[in-house]
């Protein structure tokens, strides 16, 4: 059944503390979607690479959701989907219909928070490399548990804003001239139908 979800998905990919999944588009469609190398004779991904995860064990991430993921409780035990639309056409609701479609809760990052320079701005995409980035250094961080000047542990939030200021500030420097313009949608906030300057 997940793999059939995944598969009505189109590209994406899934993340998880065990494993990386990239279902890629076969015909480079301007999806953004991570490659990953496979053995599947370029159709995407190999059978070994899907992994079956619970339905309530997966998010979709999605710029459009009712919730959001609560960065305070640390990093989730959730398998995301991540992807599926990351290009530069952005259509509002998109995602979240994909998501109800396939069963998938739709949650939204929590993008707004912290110092404002760690902040994309409102209405633009984040590529998805941003995205996993963001994803990955919040659970390296998470696992390494990091303490205080004074020793004291920092609390689970400290690491997801200190994931997301480490992805935004290499998603500058890797795309210095992105996030200068806007798309003109009203009402951004968190998902991934943000950028960085």
């Amino acid at each position: 059944e997940i793999r059939a979800q995944l598969e009505e998905l189109g590209p994406a990919v899934a993340i998880s503390e065990q494993d990386i999944v990239s279902l890629a588009d076969g015909g480079g469609g301007g999806s953004g979607a991570a490659g990953v190398e496979d053995d599947s004779g370029g159709d995407g991904c190999s059978a070994a690479d899907v992994h079956e995860h619970a339905d309530s064990n997966i998010r979709f991430l999605s710029p459009d959701a009712d919730e959001w993921l609560d960065a305070g409780g640390g990093y989730p035990a959730f398998v995301f989907v991540v992807g599926a639309l990351v290009d530069r056409k952005v259509k509002r609701g998109r995602s979240k219909l994909r998501a109800e479609k396939t069963g998938i809760r739709a949650i939204q990052l929590p993008l707004s928070g912290g110092a404002e320079s760690d902040n994309p701005p409102d209405g633009t995409p984040l590529n998805i490399d941003t995205v996993l980035c963001m994803l990955h250094y919040w659970r390296v961080i998470s696992e390494a548990a990091p303490s205080a000047a004074d020793g004291t542990p920092l609390p689970p939030l400290a690491h997801w804003l200190a994931a997301k200021r480490a992805a935004i500030e290499e998603h500058r420097r890797r795309h210095p001239n992105q996030g200068e313009h806007t798309l003109g949608i009203e009402g951004g906030h968190g998902g991934l139908d943000h950028t960085c300057k």
